[in-house]
């Protein structure tokens, strides 16, 4: 039992990174936190409603 809390727990921090790692790009400075966002472009756009299913929520 302590074992499945533990791999939880690693899962879940593990996975923290990826949530605060997203920093979009601000159009007015041209900057994603310290970084640059030159010369990247958005090649695809995929709407929430696309992941929805009846039997579910989004």
């Amino acid at each position: 039992m302590l074992k499945n809390y533990v791999s939880v727990f690693l899962i879940c921090f593990l996975f923290q990174g990826t949530v605060f790692a997203q920093t979009p790009c601000d159009s007015s400075t041209g900057m994603a936190g310290v970084y640059p966002c030159n010369d990247y472009d958005l090649m695809s756009n995929m709407p929430i409603s696309t992941l929805a299913t009846a039997a579910g929520n989004p």
